[in-house]
Parts: C-alpha cells; sequence; structure tokens
C-alpha cells in the first residue's frame, strides 16, 4: 500500500519562487522537508522526511504532509490541508480546504473539507463528509455515508453510521447515530441518552 517515495529537490534561488516557498513551507530545516512529484509529474506539497507519502498519491502545491503520517495511492491531499502526527490516509480519501488530520486518526474513503478538524483515535470512511468546523476526536469512528458539518462534535467512542449532524450539536461516550437520523442545534448525546431527534427534511452542506 505504501510504496516508494517520489521526490524533488526544489531550488530556491529565484526569489519570487523563494517567497511563495515560505509561505507554505513547514517550519524544520531543510533537510527535514521535500516536495512531492504527483503522478502527473507536477509539483507538489511540502513532504516531512519523517511522514510517508506513496508516489501514486496526489498532494496540493499548498498542502502539507508532516509528522509520522502516511498517505497511500489512491487519495488526494488538496489545498492548504495538513496531515500529520500519525494519522493515516487510505485510498479513496479527499482531504481540501483548510481541514487539518492530526493525532492516530484514519482517513479511508472519505472527504474532510472546510476547516475540519480530525484527531484522538478517530476514524472517517464509508463515504462520509466532515465539512465547516466539524470536529472528529477521541475514539470516534464515522462508517458511514454520514454528513458532519457546521460546528458539530463527535467525540469519545461515539459511532456514526449514517444521519446529519450539524449546529453545534455534539455526540459523546457511546452514542450511536444511524441513517436518517439528524441532530441540529446545540444538542447533546451521550451514552445512555435515549432521545431521539426530531428528523426533518435533510439539509446537505
Amino acid at each position: 500500500m505504501f510504496k516508494r517515495l517520489r521526490t524533488q529537490t526544489i531550488d530556491l534561488t529565484d526569489a519570487a519562487d523563494a517567497a511563495v516557498e515560505d509561505e507554505v513551507r513547514p517550519s524544520a530545516p531543510a533537510a527535514a522537508v521535500r516536495r512531492h512529484t504527483n503522478p502527473d509529474g507536477s509539483t507538489g506539497g511540502w513532504i516531512a522526511a519523517t511522514a510517508q507519502v506513496d508516489a501514486e498519491a496526489w498532494v496540493g502545491a499548498r498542502a502539507v504532509v508532516t509528522g509520522n503520517a502516511r498517505v497511500a495511492g489512491g487519495c488526494w491531499i488538496e489545498d492548504e490541508a495538513v496531515v500529520t502526527d500519525d494519522a493515516v490516509v487510505l485510498p479513496g480519501a479527499l482531504i481540501k480546504e483548510q481541514a487539518h488530520v492530526g493525532g492516530s486518526a484514519t482517513i479511508g474513503k472519505a472527504t474532510v473539507a472546510g476547516q475540519a478538524r480530525i484527531g484522538g483515535r478517530a476514524r472517517i470512511e464509508g463515504g462520509a463528509h466532515v465539512n465547516g468546523e466539524a470536529r472528529v476526536q477521541g475514539e470516534a469512528a464515522v462508517t458511514g455515508p454520514a454528513m458532519i458539518f457546521g460546528e458539530a462534535l463527535v467525540t469519545e467512542h461515539a459511532v456514526v453510521t449514517g444521519g446529519s449532524i450539524r449546529g453545534t450539536a455534539m455526540v459523546a461516550g457511546q452514542h450511536v447515530i444511524s441513517d436518517g437520523m439528524i441532530l441540529d442545534g446545540s444538542g447533546s448525546y451521550r451514552v445512555g441518552d435515549r432521545r431521539t431527534p426530531a428528523s426533518p427534511a435533510p439539509v446537505h452542506a
């Protein structure tokens, strides 16, 4: 899954190019970072020497992969997205805009966008969409075609297999949110909470 690295050395002698490089380059010694080369031959984003990025992965020119992160082939890290710490990005993942994936999180076939933050040992897969300023952390798992956006928080051991979590709603404990359920506003759903939120017509991000 994680194959050879394809990289290139960048000459920063041109002042204009150097200004752009300095804007997005991670704060690390020159020897500790490198540019990724995308499958089409274009110059990709910054990769730390400690990170592993497959040659078939796509990393946008302004994206950053640092720490001990591992990025498999067949995934996309675009725009100004950051993948760091011990995060793992698997085939089919799309991480874009200003999304941040860190901790020991795993991103499978899913989309993480906006200013979303994924951390802890969270797992996102199954066609899920996490957008806006939403956060998924702790041991939480989003394993189905759910939509999590706004300022929503999914944490602790919560499991989301479908439905929509939006606004400032929080799902925690061991609560399970399944297909067809919609959490809106400031509701908090924890282990032992048997409330079933109202389900108006689905709203898409």
